[in-house]
């Protein structure tokens, strides 16, 4: 069916099943009225959608949760009649680079969206060759809670704390081995004064027998009585020898006999 409208500018649109064509008597040409592509749906992989209808959001647009950074978009183009000849053309700025290239179907899929700003932009192209306006979808995929600043500050309130425990650690573990050190100096330097102590008593001990030794050669030389000797030695003998029993003899060779 046909339809026939008069516009007020003066032109006349046929409506029909194949489109919208615009007859201007004063330009003496036909004209067809502008289109656009436009974005009709978008919905994570799983739960609900995030936008429906046909006037995007402006600015920085919708926030998407991390967990729903998996995307498919439906878009859509107003045209009476041959919808199926429409083929569409894509880009996601942030994501890629390029358009796509021109295919029929009416949608795109994006898995795994980093954190960003992101704009989807489409545009359309009807069986004539005309290219309509762009349509575009502007959203934000939120960083996941451990990407946040929050997180960032409790990372770094972290790491000061471990800092701040390892030097303690290897404060407390320089004081463990400085204890350590001084107790063993302190041991050596028992040892060294024990020894010291002992050399001394020793030396002390070799002094006395040493005068010994030689009060007893003087006792000996300054007199001739036998009896007197041996007496005086058995005296320092006494001194000389940890023993209780003991005896001083004089070996006569001669004789074999001690006397």
């Amino acid at each position: 069916m046909t339809k026939i409208v008069t516009a007020e500018d003066g032109s006349v649109l046929v409506i029909g099943s194949d489109g919208v064509i615009r007859y201007n008597p004063r330009g003496g040409g036909r004209t067809e009225p502008p289109f656009r592509a436009m974005v009709r749906l978008v919905r994570p992989f799983s739960g609900k959608a995030l936008f429906g209808g046909d006037r995007a959001p402006e600015g920085q647009g919708v926030e998407v949760p991390w967990g729903q950074n998996s995307l498919n978009f439906e878009v859509a183009a107003p045209l009476l009649g041959n919808e199926e000849q429409t083929v569409y053309q894509y880009l996601l700025e942030g994501a890629e680079k390029n358009w796509t290239d021109w295919g029929k179907q009416a949608g795109a899929s994006y898995g795994s969206l980093g954190p960003g700003a992101y704009r989807f932009r489409v545009k359309a192209r009807n069986r004539d060759g005309r290219i309509s306006e762009e349509g575009s979808f502007a959203f934000t995929v939120l960083a996941p809670w451990y990407r946040s600043n929050i997180a960032y500050g409790v990372y770094a309130l972290l790491g000061l704390l471990m800092v701040a425990g390892a030097r303690r650690g290897v404060i407390r573990h320089e004081q463990k081995k400085a204890r350590q050190r001084t107790e063993q100096l302190e041991a050596e330097a028992r040892v060294l004064e024990a020894t010291v102590a002992e050399r001394t008593d020793e030396i002390a001990a070799q002094k006395d027998r040493i005068q010994l030794l030689s009060d007893i050669g003087r006792e000996i030389t300054a007199s001739l009585d036998l009896d007197t000797i041996l007496f005086r030695l058995y005296e320092r003998a006494n001194q000389l020898l940890d023993a209780s029993i003991f005896g001083v003899g004089l070996y006569r060779p001669e004789r074999g006999v001690i006397e």
